[in-house]
């Protein structure tokens, strides 16, 4: 599985850790910070329905799915960030 959708994972990965070195970068600044963790849930929610699309099938509840996961991980990473 891992091999078949290696650069899907890996580019998410990379992406996702940059993300969250954007986070940690600019905890000197609230409102660049929030606007980094508004980019990587975005990203998430983006970048996973982009894949379910093609090598899967949408349907809404797969796409709601993946924003309240996207959604709930934001709010957590909100309300924990100091």
């Amino acid at each position: 599985m891992i091999k078949k959708h290696f650069w899907y994972y890996f580019s998410f990965a990379v992406i996702e850790i940059l993300g969250v070195w954007w986070i940690f970068v600019t905890s000197f600044n609230k409102p660049l910070q929030y606007l980094a963790l508004s980019f990587v849930v975005c990203f998430y929610i983006f970048w996973s329905i982009l894949h379910q699309a093609i090598h899967h099938t949408v349907t809404k509840k797969i796409v709601l799915e993946y924003v309240f996961i996207g959604a709930m991980g934001g709010i957590i990473l909100f309300f924990l960030l100091p």
